[in-house]
């Protein structure tokens, strides 16, 4: 089948030691996960930025009528909040709680994210709040204009991958347009969380031609084997060759995992 390939590359904007010590957590909160020390609640976190969804269209049973990963409200975390303030502040907030996956659309640049405007007020997320939040979303799907513009020496989407126990970004390196249906959150793919619920890997999936996967796409988020693990089978290693970063050469190695 068709493989997508992720990206680990910590902001360019930190000192060499400061992104290999990004890398080692990255790796170590990996393992914890494959291991079953990191753990997820089986929850997904819905956020519009854009203004024009409220809780009064009920968006969450039509989420719920349009997948098989997640199938009961309590599974369901929304902020949809009209005021621009109060929807960044309960972003935030949820943000920090356990969850599999976070689907938002909101306003964005290479290093932030901001509110629809609201009578002319808009509120942003920079990237050097992200340590602070410490977010436990274990997959984001980010629906933001350059978010994962890896060029940017302060990306967004890479403070997101190596801060708090975030596995994997999916994001966009350029600008995107998204239009949300009356009454309907937009970001979900029936067909994405369906293969995610029969134990396809992140890199398995075709999100879209302009998504970019940042963190191991060889991650599953359903244990269907029933041994309680969620590392891909026949693991072997590729020599990655050597790789300059910030024009200091090193020798890397890099897990390969075949596909059944």
């Amino acid at each position: 089948p068709e493989f997508s390939m992720g990206r680990l590359l910590p902001p360019s904007g930190y000192s060499f030691s400061e992104r290999v010590e990004m890398l080692e957590n990255y790796f170590d909160k990996n393992h914890r996960y494959r291991t079953g020390d990191l753990k997820f609640d089986d929850k997904v976190l819905l956020i519009s930025g854009m203004g024009k969804l409220k809780e009064t269209d009920n968006p969450i049973q039509k989420f719920l009528e349009d997948n098989n990963l997640y199938t009961d409200e309590s599974q369901i975390s929304t902020s949809f909040k009209e005021d621009p303030k109060d929807l960044m502040e309960e972003y935030k907030e949820l943000l920090g709680e356990s969850h599999e996956f976070l689907f938002v659309n909101i306003h964005g640049g290479a290093s932030l994210q901001e509110t629809e405007p609201i009578n002319g007020k808009v509120v942003d997320m920079y990237e050097d709040e992200i340590e602070e939040i410490n977010p436990k979303v274990a997959v984001q799907m980010l629906y933001s204009c350059n978010n994962a513009d890896f060029s940017n020496e302060n990306y967004f989407g890479g403070e997101m991958l190596f801060r708090g126990d975030t596995l994997v970004v999916l994001g966009h390196t350029s600008q995107i347009g998204v239009v949300e249906q009356e009454g309907e959150f937009i970001v979900p793919r029936k067909i994405m969380l369906n293969l995610l619920a029969n134990g396809a890997s992140i890199g398995e999936l075709q999100i879209d031609e302009w998504a970019t996967i940042l963190g191991d796409p060889t991650l599953r988020f359903r244990d269907l084997s029933g041994t309680g693990s969620y590392i891909m089978p026949e693991s072997g290693v590729v020599d990655m060759g050597e790789v300059m970063l910030n024009e200091e050469m090193i020798h890397g190695t890099e897990s390969r995992k075949e596909i059944n």
